[in-house]
């Protein structure tokens, strides 16, 4: 049923309409119901109606929507794309000037570049010969390395782009470069004025092409011009907070009685592609403007205020976070699900680190689905782009054999199907330029390529005899002086060498590449067709033959392969002529090296599928929705994202040549951090049922993690505090006339006798006592509260109201018997394990001395001993002494220590002989050393206490901080998410009053590692010591404390593994258990 407000637009005649609302107010359902209203009603003609969508896929869906809910076979009104709507404008106009004579050229079908096409060109024509003469920045960058130049590429494409969706011509921007002008700005107007001349010249389009052709036909051609003038009466505009510039002149030129926009400013995710927030904003504020003016009613701006999709705390939260963002209009609509439970809708849950962060993802999916009975198709995992944490994720998805589908192209170029059939395509492509290459060398990766086919699943072979095989015929030594792996056989050519193989499959395979060598000319589809039906050798034959797959599994596998095939279908219709096997890989490589990926992820099935849960990205969720989401990784540099200014061009360039305007920095900071915030407040409201956000502690968290848990637990404090009142009021109803009546008490006591029987009714007593207390601590009279007393005397006898247990002292609390101050070993040690600090410091229970601490401390005592000797220069045989003599004092209560003495001071007579010449350059490079310099410094009101192993002065005025490990090099501790203590050692260089006089001084941080052989110093880079972030960090870790969240780590964390205090935590029976 249309909605009241648009019809009543409708009825009025001309003019502009928009629709808003948050997601799940019913936008796209008021769209459908608008669309079905124009095809039931015979007032209209449903071919003058045009419905513009974002894209294809949301066409798609929408033309099958509309004629499933109009009850019709076709969709009879236009919905398509601005894509589509250009490309038919433009064939339209070649069409009318072939029959008019000024079109010379073929009629053919429109020749559209897809985005690797348009990227080869564009490096094609920064390839030519002249572009050193003409372009000399751009050579350089160009023949600097392949990154580089890649790099190089990307930034000029999104130029172009983003200077056709604004319509700027390159002479434009030539005129107007300043105030951003430069040398390599002005060659990049002249590269972009080259490629649209090349555009031309091959009678070719590219989408920027499409929109400045279209915007100028609507412009300035007459005929066409008054044919689109009297072509729609009625124009719908879907999701219209991503048009561009372009996008917007297009619909404002077709002339119509009726616009009607659909969109919601802070659903605007696709800045970064062109799309521009101020036609929405234009559109509203005019259509508000002219609201005030007419004083009527209801004006020309319907907003929805009921929210059909999302439970009560997901709504209420995700509207809070999106109101942080400041420049956005003002929405807010009511969730029509019931409230509750308040910790079953929405979770936020921090973890140690990301392997247990997705274990409990995996978890907690197998609940929904196994307890809950929520279909597989109805989750969804949310990620950002493709990463390590994303393929750790679908690994342990895997190994819980918990089904997906994720629809990108990166995962489809991951396929292990996929995979092999690339492989197989790379590899003839190499062994033929080898063979058609008259000696000249080739790329040395042959060999890994039969590695990767042979030792993979589709082969058939036992990986150890293959592992074998190859040890018996690749010469080793040729292969480590990095020579052509033609020669790398120990007799004749990999492939002659699989000939005389035993092994069956070795013979079969060798077969194989001698047959496909042969079909090398085919087209790479032709090519494809016969290797994925190979009956030896082909995919087809492994998918369906595979025993340890069920019926879904192969389907999905042949969904993928699918996929790939229509992929190189269309490359192959595309490209008649440069179409063989090698065109198809660089057109791959182009692909997946410069974030084209959308250009081969066109699917031959449906997007959801049953029984299968989906992952998806922030941009391809969006229309969508699922009873449950997931969202991973929410931390610092992941969402939000890191705010970066381009290394080639002002990214505000583009801004300015449309407003006039130059943004300060701190402004464009600002608009950064609001679409990242849009960005996950869209992934947040695809959730219907079940939404939970993760972290993880192992990288810094994330300021809008932050703001969910702030908004989040307000969120509870008030929906706690409005249930209290509740029960207040209901109480004081129930007490509203003096004591209680007979009446009154027995139809209490009925409810008594009904409630008393359920398992949680003390808890509801105890409850009931603690909410009466809580509300009569305000100002309330003495009769009201003897009534509220005498009800509870009733209810609850008064001798059980409280506890009679009488509050203890813990005396080793270290806040009660002394200063707040924390040592660098505390610090670590509640890193390490919160629980562990709990054991060692407030209960003063340490841990006995391990042989590792042993060890460590007599390395440590060598160190001070060596420095301080007095007795001379020096040298090596003192140094050996001083490591005799501490270890003959060495003592510890470990039965095996007497054995492993001798081997320990081997290691340690080692150690220090192979860093002598390091410590005997800093003993006579130096001015002074300082041996284990104590150091106390203010961090707030906390004070921050240690030592610093080793202080070098150096003569050029720099100063040297070390800390010496006795173990090999540790990543971990290098890992710049993880290293504390030098951090720590320099913030005491700056605040530490006893360092004052040295505080300008150059400081250079490292640590030694004296049991590593290959690099036993480390020196960290230069930035990598910030003081806020230090301070910040402590800051974090001492709150903890304070707060005494003690929570031991769980299980599988590597710190438990020789715990001592594993009898007193609860996590060790689970520990044995998963054992």
């Amino acid at each position: 049923m249309l909605h009241p407000v648009i019809k009543k637009y409708l009825d009025s005649g001309k003019g502009d309409f928009l629709v808003t609302g948050p997601p799940g107010t019913g936008k796209t359902r008021i769209m459908l119901d608008l669309i079905e209203y124009f095809i039931r009603k015979n007032d209209y003609n449903t071919s003058r109606i045009v419905v513009f969508c974002f894209n294809r896929r949301w066409a798609k869906i929408l033309r099958e929507k509309t004629a499933e809910s109009a009850g019709r076979s076709i969709c009879e009104i236009r919905i398509t794309t601005f894509f589509s709507f250009c490309a038919e404008l433009i064939e339209r106009k070649r069409f009318v000037e072939f029959i008019s004579g000024n079109f010379t050229g073929k009629i053919d079908k429109l020749k559209i570049l897809t985005a690797p096409q348009q990227w080869k060109l564009l490096k094609d024509l920064l390839l030519e010969d002249n572009v050193k003469k003409d372009y000399p920045a751009a050579y350089k960058y160009m023949n600097t390395n392949k990154f580089v130049a890649r790099s190089f590429i990307q930034e000029v494409f999104d130029f172009i782009l983003r200077a056709q969706e604004n319509l700027i011509e390159p002479d434009a921007l030539a005129a107007g470069l300043y105030p951003f002008a430069g040398e390599l700005l002005s060659e990049i107007t002249g590269i972009f004025r080259k490629y649209k001349k090349e555009l031309v010249k091959r009678d070719i389009y590219d989408y920027g092409r499409l929109l400045e052709d279209s915007v100028s036909i609507l412009k300035t051609s007459k005929n066409l011009k008054q044919f689109y003038d009297h072509a729609f009466d009625i124009l719908v505009a879907d999701e219209f907070q991503e048009t561009n510039k372009a996008q917007y002149e297009i619909v404002k030129n077709l002339k119509v009685k009726n616009r009607i926009f659909f969109g919601n400013d802070d659903e605007c995710t696709y800045a970064f592609r062109g799309s521009m927030l101020n036609n929405f904003n234009e559109v509203f504020y005019r259509l508000q403007k002219q609201h005030l003016n007419r004083k009527t009613s209801v004006g020309n701006i319907l907003f929805l205020k009921k929210n059909y999709r999302s439970a009560h705390a997901i709504n209420k939260v995700s509207e809070g976070f999106i109101s942080r963002n400041k420049e956005r209009i003002l929405k807010t609509a009511k969730s029509i699900s019931s409230e509750g439970p308040l910790n079953e809708s929405l979770t936020l849950k921090e973890f140690k680190n990301t392997l247990e962060e997705i274990n409990y993802i995996c978890d907690i999916i197998k609940k929904h689905i196994l307890i809950k009975n929520i279909k597989p198709e109805k989750i969804c995992i949310i990620v950002k782009g493709s990463d390590y944490k994303s393929n750790l994720l679908t690994k342990l998805l895997t190994d819980n054999r918990i089904d997906y589908l994720m629809r990108s192209s990166r995962s489809l170029l991951d396929n292990p199907h996929v995979k092999y059939i690339l492989d197989f395509m790379r590899l003839i492509d190499l062994l033929g330029k080898r063979s058609n290459a008259a000696g000249n060398p080739v790329e040395n990766n042959i060999e890994k390529l039969f590695q990767s086919i042979l030792f993979s699943s589709f082969s058939g072979l036992d990986p150890i005899n293959v592992e074998m095989f190859f040890k018996e015929n690749i010469d080793e030594e040729k292969l480590l002086k990095g020579q052509d792996n033609i020669s790398i056989c120990k007799a004749g050519t990999l492939a002659e060498v699989f000939k005389p193989a035993d092994n069956q499959g070795l013979q079969v395979f060798a077969g194989a590449i001698d047959r496909y060598l042969k079909l090398a000319d085919l087209n790479v589809l032709e090519f494809l067709s016969c290797l994925v039906h190979d009956s030896e050798i082909g995919v087809i034959k492994n998918i369906f033959n595979d025993s340890h797959s069920d019926e879904r599994k192969k389907e999905n596998a042949a969904i993928i392969l699918g996929d790939f095939i229509r992929t190189v279908e269309d490359f192959s219709e595309s490209n008649p002529g440069s179409n063989s096997i090698g065109d198809y890989l660089q057109y791959l490589e182009d692909a997946i090296d410069n974030s084209f990926l959308e250009e081969i992820e066109q699917s031959t099935k449906d997007f959801i599928k049953p029984g299968y849960i989906n992952i998806l990205s922030y941009h391809q969720c969006k229309g969508l929705e699922f009873d449950c989401v997931f969202m991973p990784f929410i931390n610092e540099d992941y969402l939000p994202s890191k705010f970066g200014m381009t290394q080639l061009y002002d990214m505000q360039l583009f801004s300015y040549f449309l407003d006039k305007k130059i943004l300060r920095e701190e402004l464009l900071k600002h608009r950064h951090m609001e679409n990242e915030r849009r960005l996950l407040y869209n992934g947040m409201t695809r959730a219907v049922k079940y939404l939970t956000v993760t972290s993880s502690k192992a990288t810094a968290k994330s300021l809008f993690f932050q703001e969910l848990q702030d908004i989040y637990s307000s969120f509870l404090k008030k929906t706690k505090r409005k249930k209290q009142g509740f029960a207040a009021k209901k109480l004081i109803n129930l007490t509203a006339h003096g004591s209680f009546s007979e009446t009154a008490h027995g139809s209490f006591s009925e409810s008594l006798d009904t409630m008393s029987v359920k398992n949680r009714w003390l808890e509801r007593k105890k409850a009931l006592a603690k909410h009466i207390r809580l509300i009569s601590s305000g100002n309330s009279s003495v009769s009201r509260l003897l009534k509220e007393l005498a009800y509870l005397k009733i209810i609850y006898p008064p001798d059980k109201w409280w506890s009679n247990v009488k509050a203890t002292l813990n005396e080793s609390n270290p806040f009660k018997t002394s200063d707040r101050s924390f040592s660098y070993s505390a610090i670590s040690n509640y890193i390490e394990c919160p629980f562990k600090y709990k054991i060692n410091y407030f209960y003063n229970i340490r841990d006995d001395s391990g042989l590792a601490l042993v060890i460590g401390n007599a390395y440590h005592e060598i160190l001070k001993n060596f420095f301080k000797d007095e007795t001379g220069k020096p040298s090596r045989e003192k140094l050996n002494q001083i490591i005799i003599n501490t270890f003959e004092n060495l003592e510890h209560n470990d039965l095996e220590f007497s054995y492993l003495k001798d081997q320990l001071l081997q290691k340690a007579l080692s150690d220090f002989n192979r860093y002598y010449g390091r410590l005997e350059n800093i003993m006579e490079d130096s001015i002074r050393v300082c041996v284990e310099r104590p150091f106390s410094f203010n961090a707030g009101e906390n004070k921050i206490t240690g030592r610093i192993d080793l202080m070098v002065f150096r003569r050029d005025g720099k100063i040297e901080l070390i800390d010496f490990k006795s173990g090999s090099r540790n990543y971990h501790i290098l890992d710049e998410e993880n290293e504390m203590q030098l951090r720590i050692y320099r913030a005491a260089a700056d605040l530490c009053s006893d360092f004052e006089e040295i505080r300008r001084k150059e400081f250079l941080l490292k640590y030694v590692f004296l049991g590593d052989e290959k690099k036993q110093e480390n020196e960290l880079p230069e930035d990598f010591y910030d003081p806020d972030d230090i301070l910040a960090r402590l800051d974090e870790v001492i709150s903890n404390i304070k707060k005494e969240s003690f929570e031991p780590l769980p299980p599988e964390s590597y710190a438990c593994r020789d715990c001592q205090m594993k009898i007193m935590c609860r996590n060790a029976g689970t520990e044995a258990r998963d054992r």
